[in-house]
């Protein structure tokens, strides 16, 4: 079942799609207020404005050392070329990545009007349909995060196959770059994708300390959106 994402407000692109990769993979949700307060300190810090745009790999690199200052989780940035055998592999493992739209204009809202993106249109796409307009995209699987600062669109999603991304990324559409995010504390992110299984873990008191503060943990992460 396809889980409601969190959408992306005019020029927080790479803000909501950070969250957006951390919910999906380990289910770790954030409230509007620490969304907000995200946002407050990159604007502090000079690396996000609702008012210019934003350097995608710059954001992401200082959001792994904002999550490590304000809830002790240590993140690297991942980063994959499309189409490569890394990003196969991830993409088979169900990885959710942020994805790079270049050309954000009148060809991208026609051929999202019936939520589906499709190897067709990109044939009915002409030279003088794009303008130079950078968005940033959350895409897993088959699908990407609709929002393109219109509220008719909020809380959709479009589909979009990995054969279709690939040929729109040949078209130079989409930058072939797709980043996420790996937990560095193995132990952690085993448990977190797992409770993001549903899976369930008896007699935790038997386990050793090491297994115990990562289940803990884990299900304290699972909790944080509830904090104000």
């Amino acid at each position: 079942m396809r889980i409601p994402l969190y959408t992306q407000s005019r020029n927080s692109c790479a803000v909501e799609t950070c969250f957006n990769i951390l919910r999906s993979k380990y289910w770790i949700l954030f409230n509007d207020l620490q969304r907000e307060y995200c946002k407050k300190e990159a604007a502090e810090d000079w690396i996000w404005s609702e008012e210019s745009w934003t350097v995608f790999r710059f954001f992401y690199n200082w959001f792994t050392g904002y999550m490590y200052k304000n809830y002790n989780i240590e993140l690297d940035v991942t980063t994959y070329t499309i189409p490569s055998d890394d990003f196969n592999r991830a993409f088979e493992r169900w990885e959710g990545y942020w994805i790079w739209l270049l050309y954000a204009w009148k060809w991208y809202k026609e051929v999202r009007e019936d939520w589906e993106i499709t190897l067709k249109e990109i044939q009915n796409t002409k030279k003088e349909d794009y303008k130079y307009y950078w968005h940033n995209l959350f895409w897993k699987k088959w699908y990407i995060v609709a929002i393109l600062w219109s509220i008719s669109y909020q809380d959709k999603i479009i589909k979009l196959s990995k054969d279709a991304l690939v040929a729109w990324i040949e078209k130079w559409l989409f930058y072939p770059t797709a980043r996420s995010f790996r937990i560095t504390d193995n132990l952690l992110e085993y448990y977190l994708i797992e409770l993001n299984k549903w899976s369930v873990f008896n007699e935790i008191e038997t386990m050793d300390q090491d297994h115990q503060d990562a289940i803990h943990k884990a299900i304290k992460l699972r909790w944080i959106y509830r904090k104000i």
